[in-house]
């Protein structure tokens, strides 16, 4: 199998004005991994994936991650792998490739109340 992706064909998801997702190949096209470009400029509130394990690589950034009560600051070129069922919350600014297996689905995405 080979599927290329072209920017123009992109999906873009919003969530809301801080935080912006370009999806590549998703889960529907191939059903096992998940890739996207993610962008933000603010904060995303504690979350978790019940299915998918995860993977960023920063393009542009200058941000910080809170996993398991622990900072992590990343900059360019970082990656970070964080593991399905792992809360997780980052502030900042970046630019990153977003590698999810199995591919993402909203419904496994869980925010902390």
């Amino acid at each position: 199998m080979f599927i290329k992706i072209e920017s123009k064909d992109k999906i873009t998801r919003g969530e809301g004005s801080q935080y912006s997702i370009d999806n590549y190949l998703t889960k529907n096209m191939v059903g096992n991994i998940s890739v996207a470009v993610s962008h933000l400029n603010g904060k995303i509130e504690k979350t978790k994936n019940l299915e998918s394990d995860r993977i960023y690589y920063f393009i542009n950034a200058n941000a910080k991650f809170e996993l398991d009560n622990e900072i992590i600051h990343v900059n360019d070129g970082d990656v970070i792998f964080i593991s399905k069922n792992t809360f997780y919350s980052i502030e900042g600014k970046f630019d990153a490739v977003l590698i999810n297996t199995p591919a993402f689905d909203l419904k496994n995405e869980i925010s902390e109340m």
